[in-house]
């Protein structure tokens, strides 16, 4: 995977179309209105050109997701990354997660207790992306926000959340519990993974496990639920959650459920 998308930039290393200064992808940092008296969710937009994508969490088998580096005032957390439901991408036999046109990122800053934001204090962060068609291109921006701003900016941000909340996949019923479960088994070094959730399934968007690589092309979904093989990173690695997004017809879930092994 990793190996695909760097050979790529090895090819095209430039943050630019060919012949054009346009950027392929601007981003954007904005927070909702706050009196910074609890946890916070700020908002990163990135607007990309037509026909090229970024990736999700898990790019698949090509392609590298966005990151941050959040650079926070003193006593601050941030809390990780929430994407949105991607879109399946298939070209040249590879298999990718991601998205068109425009992705909504949204991660929750806590401050500390009792905490009020001086003149300079500033929500800054070191964006990293790849962004493809063809082939694919780096690219970087430093982006802040000022954590005493009001404004139009603060309340588009709430525009931006309620954006992502339509795409964002919600909870599978129960799957916060130890019931349901998913089945695993061991044969010939690789672990097969079955869920059944009670209702039929359309597709399934493995997220990254841990110590294992999923075979995206063994993914089969139906009435019965879901099931595909996953390569572990050593003979005796176990997989202990499935994590990842459940398709039923029009409606996203995410799932993270413990495994339980056969004897």
């Amino acid at each position: 995977m990793i190996a695909a998308a760097l050979l790529a930039i090895a090819v095209a290393p430039h943050a630019y179309a060919r012949g054009s200064a346009q950027p392929l992808v601007t981003v954007s940092l904005s927070i909702p209105p706050t009196a910074w008296d609890g946890p916070v969710q700020a908002v990163i937009r990135f607007t990309i050109e037509p026909h090229w994508h970024l990736y999700w969490s898990n790019p698949g088998d090509a392609g590298l997701p966005p990151t941050i580096r959040w650079k926070l005032p003193h006593g601050f957390q941030a809390g990780p990354l929430s994407f949105p439901t991607p879109t399946k991408i298939v070209a040249d036999g590879l298999l990718a997660y991601g998205y068109f046109d425009e992705l909504i990122l949204v991660a929750t800053l806590t401050p500390p207790p009792g905490y009020r934001p001086a003149l300079n204090d500033s929500i800054h962060g070191g964006i990293d992306w790849l962004v493809c068609k063809e082939s694919c291109l780096p690219g970087s921006r430093t982006i802040s926000v000022p954590c005493a701003g009001t404004g139009d900016e603060r309340d588009a941000a709430n525009g931006l959340l309620a954006r992502f909340a339509l795409t964002a996949p919600v909870p599978w019923p129960g799957s916060d519990a130890d019931t349901p479960f998913a089945i695993a088994s061991r044969s010939d070094g690789a672990i097969t993974l079955h869920f059944d959730p009670g209702a039929p399934v359309t597709d399934f968007y493995p997220d990254l496990l841990e110590n294992t690589v999923v075979d995206l092309a063994s993914i089969r979904v139906g009435t019965g639920g879901v099931s595909f093989r996953a390569l572990p990173s050593g003979p005796l690695v176990s997989m202990t959650r499935l994590r990842g997004i459940l398709i039923s017809g029009a409606k996203a879930y995410s799932i993270d459920v413990p495994v339980h092994y056969q004897n």
